[in-house]
């Protein structure tokens, strides 16, 4: 569990905010796991790309990081 919250941790640092293509169908997501997964994390139950936005903040005004979520 340890390495795997590793890797999504990693996976949203490179997303860098741009989470959109993380929500859709099994075929959208081409049945990307790690991806599922940090979609899962950062807005489970969430709506398609198609379907809205969603912004999600990690840092504040002066760029520091607001706490591990």
């Amino acid at each position: 569990m340890v390495d795997g919250q590793k890797q999504i941790d990693a996976r949203r640092v490179q997303l860098a905010g741009k989470i959109d293509t993380l929500f859709g169908t099994r075929a959208y997501l081409k049945n990307n796991y790690l991806d599922r997964a940090v979609g899962a994390q950062v807005g489970i139950g969430a709506n398609s790309r198609e379907e809205t936005l969603y912004r999600i903040y990690e840092k504040d005004a002066a760029g520091q990081a607001l706490g591990k979520v």
